[in-house]
């Protein structure tokens, strides 16, 4: 499904090279409606108000992309040149989600609404939305069936939409009750305390209806969403609302009667349908002598804010360096503890960076060394469009330097964790060490080990052969090669002769029953299912196989195809635990029937 997404959005959308480069540099981009350049503010002051909020939002950090339609064509950013054409505009379609068709097919210039922007957003990547005001049920809507397409792109399309409310002269009420009913999450941000909050309508800070859910920091708002979209992949949007500043508010009791005073106006006239919201709203803006124009800008900016804020802290949550990946992945496999993350810096600029850094997200340095006369280790990499390394270089003197390996042992051994993390960033000494201090707990801590890189995945070969015990007495529970870094651990396994072990290595081979009819389920398989085939033509299965009995558990990392892990176990049972029904589901499952050595049967 993404696959075919993207292609479709590299033909039919343009997302400008800023907004790519934002998204694959993973720098918070927040998503823009046009709809409030082309039919909310005249000419000038839609441009000037445009400049004005992705200033705003480029002066915190972060990347605006404003959506919108240029003469058929679906623009996920804008240039300054493009925003100041659609501002010029006279004739512009209103682009929700009907209206995109006909607006791509007429080569009609368009500006959208929050659904239209959703949608653009979404097939973009980009997860946080900023605009005025919500569409939502209008009045008597239970009668005319009269409600705002907003509502149902929330329930449809995971984007988060950071707004001021829904506006007042809607039916407040029976709009939370229709976003209930779709399941939309719906949270106001309490930005002062109070016991009772309210989702605010457009122009006032309340609205008499209790908000279902209220937060009061950034962080907490961006870990639901995180935790809605991205660890349940829920494909509904959410609503955060942000109640405009008290000095910015209006009286919501003043509001009221310019409305109901404009709505019996509009019955007198016949105004109706879409013709009505128009005509309240510039009915508004006259009565309050231009006060609630005035309000919408300052609302628009303010959300603005909120919406940057909400994602730098998602990006917090996502992209967080190594420690945090760890944290992720405890929590999804549903194990719980604590986390410590051992490594070293120099006493230098840059160490002295990523301490704070870590101190501030996780209060906890007590896992680094610092490291007088030492330079903290640097790294630095070229990629391609698509996120393969094409160039790199770096500095990990400090890594192989042997107090940083008594520093480790002294950490498991005070820490007595359960499992291990640890890189090739060691030398094959500093390895030896990781496995001796983890040989010497009561409770042997499971040793997983991460290549790093080619030049440096041989140092796991070269531990100590004593270290390298073949099952069950693996002292390596797990390795996570990418496929050429596999074909290289194999080859230094060779060179050091440690598949010529005829005595320990081979009984554990030949038990896992990788025999004809084995093989045989394999290539029936890699007949029907292409990832399959390119296993075995690659020899990754070949090479894991002879693996297996040093590292129970290899891991393999495929690119775009995801992973592969090659296991050995002593009963089917083990695999019961696999998820069948989820978006971790395996592409396929196969298993042998082992032989039984030394009592104990291998499968």
């Amino acid at each position: 499904m993404f696959r075919s997404i993207r292609r479709l959005t590299s033909k039919a959308m343009t997302i400008s090279p800023e907004i790519t480069q934002a998204l694959h540099d993973k720098v918070p981009v927040v998503a823009l409606e046009s709809t409030i350049i082309t039919h909310g503010f005249p000419f000038p002051q839609n441009i000037e108000m445009a400049r004005k909020v992705e200033s705003k939002i480029r002066q915190n950090g972060c990347i605006p992309a404003t959506c919108a339609f240029i003469e058929g064509k679906p623009y996920v950013g804008l240039s300054d040149s493009q925003l100041e054409f659609l501002a010029e505009q006279k004739n512009v379609n209103k682009v929700s989600r009907r209206d995109i068709g006909v607006t791509m097919a007429q080569k009609l210039n368009g500006g959208t609404t929050i659904a239209g922007t959703m949608i653009l957003s979404h097939l973009a990547g980009i997860q946080i939305f900023a605009t005025g005001g919500l569409g939502g049920v209008h009045r008597d809507g239970h009668i005319t069936m009269d409600v705002s397409a907003d509502l149902t792109e929330l329930a449809r399309t995971p984007v988060t939409v950071v707004c001021a409310g829904p506006k007042l002269i809607l039916d407040i009420p029976r709009t939370m009750e229709y976003l209930e009913t779709q399941g939309v999450f719906v949270g106001t941000y309490n930005d002062n305390g109070r016991e009772r909050v309210e989702v605010p309508g457009f122009f006032c800070r309340e609205s008499g209806v209790l908000s279902p859910y209220s937060f009061d920091s950034w962080q907490e708002i961006a870990s639901i969403v995180y935790n809605q979209n991205t660890v349940m992949g829920l494909t509904s949007g959410s609503l955060v609302c942000v109640p405009p500043p008290e000095e910015t508010a209006l009286s919501s009791d003043f509001i009221n009667k310019i409305i109901d005073d404009a709505i019996v106006e509009a019955e007198k006239r016949g105004v109706l349908g879409k013709e009505l919201t128009p005509f309240l709203l510039q009915k508004i803006a006259k009565d309050t002598k231009g006060q609630s124009v005035e309000c919408n800008m300052k609302f628009v900016m303010n959300n603005a804010e909120a919406a940057l804020k909400i994602a730098k802290e998602l990006l917090e949550i996502e992209e967080n360096g190594p420690e945090h990946g760890i944290q992720i992945w405890t929590r999804k496999s549903g194990q719980k503890g604590s986390y410590r993350f051992v490594s070293a810096v120099g006493d230098d600029f840059a160490g002295h960076s990523i301490l704070k850094q870590i101190n501030e997200k996780y209060h906890d340095i007590s896992g680094i060394s610092v490291q007088n006369g030492k330079q903290t280790a640097q790294y630095s990499a070229i990629l391609d469009s698509d996120g393969l390394l094409l160039l790199a270089c770096a500095d990990m003197a400090i890594m192989e330097d042997v107090s940083l390996v008594k520093h480790v042992s002294k950490q498991i051994e005070r820490a007595q964790p359960r499992f291990v993390v640890v890189d090739c960033n060691l030398l094959s000494a500093g390895l030896d060490a990781v496995i001796e201090a983890c040989s010497k707990q009561i409770h042997r801590p499971k040793i997983i080990v991460e290549p790093t890189s080619q030049p440096k995945l041989a140092r796991i070969a070269g531990i100590n052969s004593r270290r390298l015990s073949v099952f069950p007495n693996c002292n390596i529970h797990m390795i996570t090669p990418t496929s050429d870094e596999l074909s290289q651990i194999h080859q230094s396994f060779a060179m050091r002769e440690l598949f010529d072990d005829y005595d320990y290595w081979f009984p554990v081979l030949d038990s896992l029953g990788i025999d004809s009819t084995f093989r045989d389920k394999m290539s029936a398989l890699a007949a029907k299912n292409p990832t399959m085939k390119a296993l075995m033509d690659t020899g990754v299965l070949q090479q894991s196989f002879q693996l297996l009995p040093y590292t129970p558990n290899i891991l393999v990392k495929l690119g775009p195809r995801g992973c592969v892990l090659i296991k050995l176990s002593t009963s089917v049972a083990d695999y019961k635990s696999v998820p069948t029904t989820s978006a971790y589901a395996p592409e396929f499952t196969l298993t042998s029937m082992g032989r039984e050595v030394d009592g104990t049967v291998l499968e």
